[in-house]
């Protein structure tokens, strides 16, 4: 379980996240909305350990500010929103830096398997730098699902931390990466996950925190969360929530008046 309590921080001394309490489940998505500059990708990166805060941050019953790194990255992998790679690595060898050092199967034989599950399984041997975006994207999950390969362990369930994991994709990939997300959580792992596509969170998202300057404003399910009154003071514009027959819900952006 991710429990998160009273979690405040900042960037370049300026408070960026005030009195967080929100918790993640595992076997579940949880979902991170709002709008830009509300902190969300601030709030990954505590709860992750990759910036100082105060209050509690417990990942498996771990406090992540003193837990050391390696059994963070045995317990959890983060994908940014972008991860530069400045040597002229082939995709398959960026992929397996995302290996534990006790894989037990070939690590050319798991960068394939995760490669393939990403829709790569041929661009192996490709200078990672001649991939599109979107195909760079998938490439870095593909890395970082290797580093929970398995999404339950000795010592509890794995955690993948996702930040805008479908920017860069087109409406296929976001459904199959999604998917993948999906197969991990019913697989017993944790998944938190930023998100700006609100259909996509209403899609796949079993909970939903919804972050606005800085604060938290609603958290629960996503027919909870993802209403016209909350979305609309959040996003600060006109927002209609609707439901398709067997689709679940649906969000239409309202013009604004003229």
């Amino acid at each position: 379980m991710l429990t998160i309590k009273g979690l405040c921080a900042k960037l370049a001394g300026r408070a960026v996240l005030h009195d967080i309490t929100i918790s993640a489940q595992a076997g579940q998505i949880t979902a991170i909305v709002g709008p830009n500059g509300s902190g969300k990708t601030t709030l990954l990166r505590a709860m992750t350990g990759d910036l100082p805060y105060s209050g509690v941050a417990c990942l498996n019953g771990l406090e992540v500010a003193t837990t050391r790194p390696w059994q963070l990255a045995a317990t959890r992998a983060v994908l940014a929103q972008a991860t530069d790679v400045a040597f002229p690595f082939t995709v398959a060898e960026v992929v397996q830096l995302g290996l534990q050092s006790g894989a037990t199967q070939p690590h050319d034989k798991l960068a394939s398997q995760a490669l393939t599950m990403v829709g790569l399984g041929a661009f192996a041997n490709r200078l990672f730098q001649d991939l599109s975006g979107g195909e760079q994207q998938r490439a870095h999950l593909a890395r970082v699902l290797l580093q929970v390969w398995e999404a339950t362990g000795p010592d509890g369930p794995r955690w993948l931390f996702l930040d805008e994991p479908v920017s860069s994709l087109d409406i296929g990939h976001q459904i199959m990466v999604m998917g993948i997300v999906r197969r991990f959580a019913d697989a017993g792992g944790g998944v938190v996950a930023v998100m700006h596509d609100l259909n996509l969170t209403a899609m796949f998202a079993d909970r939903v925190g919804l972050l606005h300057n800085g604060r938290l404003a609603a958290k629960g399910r996503p027919e909870d969360v993802l209403t016209d009154k909350v979305l609309s003071i959040a996003y600060d514009c006109p927002v209609r929530v609707n439901t398709a027959p067997a689709t679940g819900p649906w969000l239409v952006p309202q013009a604004m008046p003229v």
